[in-house]
């Protein structure tokens, strides 16, 4: 699987996991060259953030591979990754917002992370009488794209697939 990292909030790089028997292997590589140290953390709800490592510099980037047990993770895989130095401190959550997001959704519920989510192009998104229906197909193999409003979401099943979906009342959309 391969994820973005991201530094303040704008992509820098990315992991790539592998899970290999009781074993998961990240590599990290990022375009970012400074001279500060920064630590790469992945964000998994709902278990605390993960110190992956610490990248190096490497032929003009950042990068590091490294092996963790899926014990010593806790079985819960990160799907958010982030680098920062020592004077950040480590979100528990995060949703990295771009400086200009395209606007590919018709719909804005007027918050800043729904919002973001509905830029996602794996959801699907539907206006359903008065509710905004935001839903996307339930795999265990790969992130989430609705995980930061997991606690939100409820599950469905249509014909053999399994979905997450959230329904927004029409009242709370702007246009």
């Amino acid at each position: 699987m391969e994820f973005a990292v991201h530094r303040n909030g704008e992509s820098v790089g990315t992991v790539i996991v592998t899970e290999q028997g009781s074993q998961v292997y990240f590599e990290v590589t990022c375009s970012l060259l400074t001279t500060a140290v920064l630590r790469c953390y992945g964000l998994r709800a709902p278990a605390p953030p993960l110190l992956i490592g610490i990248p190096e510099p490497q032929q003009n980037k950042l990068y590091f591979r490294k092996k963790l047990s899926k014990q010593s993770i806790g079985g819960i895989l990160p799907t958010v990754y982030v680098l920062l130095d020592a004077s950040q401190e480590i979100p528990t959550t995060i949703v990295p917002i771009a400086e200009e997001p395209p606007s590919a959704c018709a719909f804005h519920t007027g918050d800043a992370l729904l919002d973001r989510l509905l830029l996602d192009s794996s959801l699907q998104v539907r206006q359903q009488d008065t509710h905004l229906h935001i839903s996307c197909p339930f795999d265990t193999q790969k992130p989430l794209p609705l995980s930061p409003v997991a606690v939100l979401c409820q599950l469905e099943q249509i014909e053999n697939q399994w979905y997450v979906f959230l329904e927004i009342e029409q009242q709370n959309l702007t246009p």
